[in-house]
């Protein structure tokens, strides 16, 4: 995805949610050292900048891979009002659901077809039809994904405990209390600030900042 790798260095995180994860350093061969990177940003060297651009964003994107964020969440079957459960909150009404529908964050994914020849982007043989089809799927899946497990929603930290007296009645308790997550962890601070710096800035286009060398990709 990156290049050839010069080395790497990784480390299993499980985050006291049983969810094993790993994070990753990867050195690629032949990368410049990154003060030399940031003097060329900074420089206003525009060919650097373009080929710089154009690695990064074959490499990675911020965005959904088959469309805008209304028209995924259109297209996933997906209940907002049942129970939440986190990333596998489970349709309480499937009436909508196509009868072949799986939840992608309770399954395995479907493997791709394991035969193909060298360039299936020009071939039309079976086998390099049947790739074409697969990766137009696994798009939709990733999208699927992504809407479900991977976009921030603002809940609020647990503002104050109950205080015990029994003169207080059970209205009054429930507002001590704000609203949480399922999981227990809220974002927003006593003054509304999400603590996850949502939302973001978007780039419509990558750039660069002049006065840092900081490199902002489009997302």
């Amino acid at each position: 995805l990156f290049g050839k790798p010069a080395g790497y260095y990784g480390a299993v995180e499980e985050q006291g949610r049983k969810t094993l994860h790993g994070h990753f350093l990867v050195w690629i061969a032949g990368q410049l050292p990154l003060h030399v990177v940031r003097e060329r940003l900074m420089s206003e060297d525009s060919e650097f900048l373009r080929e710089l651009t154009e690695y990064i964003e074959s490499s990675l994107i911020g965005e959904f891979m088959t469309g805008s964020k209304e028209e995924v969440s259109a297209r996933v079957p997906y209940a907002p009002d049942s129970e939440d459960r986190g990333i596998h909150t489970i349709l309480v009404d499937d009436s909508n659901a196509p009868t072949d529908y799986v939840d992608p964050t309770l399954s395995l994914p479907e493997a791709p077809p394991p035969d193909f020849c060298d360039d299936p982007t020009s071939c039309r043989c079976e086998n390099c039809l049947a790739l074409l089809s697969w990766w137009e799927r696994f798009k939709l899946t990733c999208d699927d994904i992504l809407i479900r497990s991977n976009v921030h929603t603002c809940f609020e930290q647990k503002s104050k405990k109950d205080s015990g007296d029994p003169e207080t009645t059970d209205a009054a308790k429930k507002e001590k209390v704000a609203k949480l997550h399922r999981t227990g962890k809220g974002c927003l601070n006593k003054d509304g600030v999400c603590t996850a710096r949502f939302p973001r800035d978007i780039f419509m286009t990558s750039s660069v900042d002049l006065e840092t060398g900081h490199l902002n990709i489009k997302k």
